[in-house]
């Protein structure tokens, strides 16, 4: 993959999913229409909707008579069928792209950022009770990748010793958060080995094989 992204993935706080900028994209595919009615055509042809497929607001212009311009953020979703519906070489490429560019991501956010508890203890609020230190249990999720939707019902029924709420807010032990991590790495690891190449031919079938 290049150094530098080809289109680089915007963050947006309070989202836990990755952003494309349309300009940007647009610009890489080489669409022979203007970016607007581009995106425009593409949101009403397609069905895609605001707020679930993608994000709007007004970017103030650089002129001083300048008007402002309605700016588009996309999901990754999105924006991988947005390439693959230009039917073209660059839109293939940029699909692929997109796809191995967010493997690369997650990858790094989960072993760079917060494998370790070290890290972990940067960026989750703790408090200490009985002893113990406590990690808030939504943002500990948040930072392993872990949809924070869930309940804690399977918290409490296999390890209600390792739980507490205090002010409505819920906390997990140090030992729990070790745990969390373990698992969030294995399941990482887990796609990984998916996604790696077979050994054999789909159809090879299942030959005894004598290896010398």
């Amino acid at each position: 993959m290049q150094n530098e992204p080809l289109i680089p993935f915007i963050e947006v706080s309070g989202r836990e999913d990755l952003l494309i900028d349309a300009r940007t994209m647009h610009a890489n595919l080489n669409v022979n229409h203007r970016f607007n009615d581009w995106i425009n055509n593409r949101i009403l042809e397609f069905g895609f909707v605001e707020n679930q497929d993608f994000l709007t607001f007004t970017k103030k212009s650089v002129k001083v008579f300048g008007r402002p311009s309605k700016e588009f953020h996309l999901t990754l979703d999105m924006a991988k069928e947005l390439a693959m519906l230009e039917r073209s070489a660059v839109g293939r490429s940029i699909r692929k792209y997109f796809i191995n560019a967010e493997k690369e991501y997650r990858s790094k956010r989960l072993y760079g950022q917060v494998a370790t508890m070290s890290e972990i203890k940067k960026k989750v609020p703790t408090m200490s009770f009985n002893g113990r230190l406590l990690f808030q249990y939504r943002p500990l999720q948040k930072a392993l990748g872990y949809s924070t939707k869930s309940s804690l019902s399977n918290v409490r029924r296999c390890y209600d010793s390792q739980l507490c709420i205090v002010n409505r807010v819920a906390y997990v032990t140090e030992d729990y958060g070790k745990l969390m991590i373990a698992r969030a790495t294995a399941k990482h690891t887990g796609e990984d080995v998916k996604q790696a190449p077979a050994l054999l031919p789909p159809d090879f079938g299942q030959l005894k094989l004598s290896v010398q």
